[in-house]
Parts: structure tokens; C-alpha cells; sequence
């Protein structure tokens, strides 16, 4: 026996159709009138008529389903655009603290105590993202031997060669002519 087909439509009480039940084809017609296109678009696109669309679309049913969806849309929005500003502001503040800490490296890297030229050495490495190895041997001093001296070398380089290009745009020019 086949099974019996459950009624999505009725009448208003003017006696016009209305939806009485949401299906997944109207709720993609929701879904694109949320978005912003037009109900010939949509009926184009759908494969339904201009008149059923209208039909769906004033169902007290789908007005309250659209207005749902619609709520829901808002609030993600206010939330992503609220989060947005939150992380642009964080990321901000992060990128000018590494800067400030980039540049107290490089400041310590005079320091008189081994400790601290160590520790300022194997931040600036990290930071420039030259690989990280095992740099103290057990009693907690430097060993810069290999490949990892290589690797300090290019990253002070990195960062004489920023320090020089800085300099030479402060400074004017001298013509020697």
C-alpha cells in the first residue's frame, strides 16, 4: 500500500492556498530570497513557477521560518563583524610588540652577560624561523657550531641589511660630484 502523502497545503481565511509545511524546496526558496534574489530569479533557477512562489511566500508559516532564518543571519553577522574588530585589534597589538621585542633583541645582543646574549640569540633565530636545534650543551652553555651558526649568521644579516636600509632612508644623501 502507498504510503499516504501528508498535506503541505491549506487555505487561508480568505480561501487562498497557504503552506501548512516546510519542505527542503521551500526552505531553499527561503535561503535565496534571504540573500537577495528576486522571485524570478529564483523561480528560474528552481524550477517552479512565479505564482507557487508567491503562494509560498505569503504563508503565514514561511513569513515566520523566513523571519527565523533571517534573525539567525543577523546575529552571525553582528557577532563575525564584532569578532573581526576584536582579532584586527589583537593582531595589531601583537604585531607592534613584536617589533618592540625584535628590536630589544637585537639591543641585547651587547648585553655583557652570556646568559642574556644566549637567550637573545635563540629568540631572534625563532623569530626569524631558522631552525631551532638543540643550542646548549648540558652545563648551559653556547654551543653555535655547524649549521645553526650559519643560521644566526643570515638572520643578524637579515637583520643588519633592515637596519641599513633604514638608516640610509633617515639619512640625506650625500653628492660627491
Amino acid at each position: 500500500m502507498p504510503k499516504k502523502r501528508e498535506k503541505i497545503y491549506s487555505k487561508d481565511e480568505k480561501g487562498r492556498p497557504i503552506i501548512v509545511q516546510m519542505t527542503s524546496k521551500y526552505r531553499e526558496i527561503m535561503r535565496r530570497q534571504v540573500v537577495g534574489q528576486t522571485n524570478e530569479q529564483i523561480a528560474n533557477e528552481v524550477g517552479i513557477s512565479l505564482a507557487t512562489i508567491k503562494i509560498i511566500s505569503r504563508s503565514p508559516l514561511y513569513i515566520a521560518e523566513k523571519e527565523k532564518m533571517e534573525q539567525t543571519l543577523n546575529e552571525k553577522i553582528v557577532d563575525k563583524l564584532a569578532q573581526d574588530k576584536i582579532e584586527d585589534y589583537v593582531t595589531l597589538t601583537l604585531r607592534r610588540a613584536s617589533v618592540k621585542a625584535a628590536q630589544a633583541n637585537v639591543e641585547l645582543l651587547d648585553s655583557a652577560n652570556l646568559n642574556i646574549r644566549q637567550k637573545s640569540v635563540f629568540d631572534i633565530l625563532d623569530r626569524t624561523g631558522h631552525k631551532a636545534k638543540d643550542h646548549l650543551i648540558s652545563e648551559g652553555t653556547l654551543k653555535l657550531e655547524g649549521e645553526i651558526i650559519d643560521d644566526l649568521r643570515t638572520a643578524l644579516g637579515d637583520i643588519k641589511d633592515d637596519n641599513i636600509g633604514n638608516d640610509e632612508q633617515r639619512r640625506p644623501s650625500k653628492n660627491t660630484g
